[in-house]
């Protein structure tokens, strides 16, 4: 790829690791909250009874699964087998690519077989 074009889609890349990392720590931190109140712990308040953050941590999910498998597909049609072997990144690559298809298969294939 471009030397520009690159460092531009690494830094983009970069936020949005750090977004998706923020929205798990947050999603995380309502899933426990609603389970503490399911148990008694703590009394219900605030955005635990917001039925719709559900469904914003729902498509939240979905879009940083899309960018991050549009990030891979740019990746490896512009740079073909070579992002798979011939960078010093190679395991890395390959290790993202793994991790974004069990993200793909979770979202996607057991999700939709569990609501059937």
């Amino acid at each position: 790829m471009c030397g520009r074009w690159s460092s531009v889609l690494e830094a983009f890349m970069t936020v949005c690791i750090c977004t998706n990392i923020l929205f798990i720590f947050l999603r995380l931190d309502f899933e426990s909250y609603q389970v503490a109140v399911t148990m008694g712990i703590e009394t219900s308040a605030n955005w635990s009874d917001s039925p719709g953050m559900q469904t914003f941590f729902y498509v939240i999910q979905h879009v940083f699964c899309f960018v991050f498998l549009l990030e891979l597909v740019v990746r490896v049609v512009l740079l073909r087998a070579a992002y798979f072997y011939t960078t010093r990144w190679e395991t890395y690559n390959i290790l993202d690519a793994c991790i974004i298809f069990a993200a793909c298969v979770e979202l996607y294939l057991i999700d939709s077989l569990a609501t059937g």
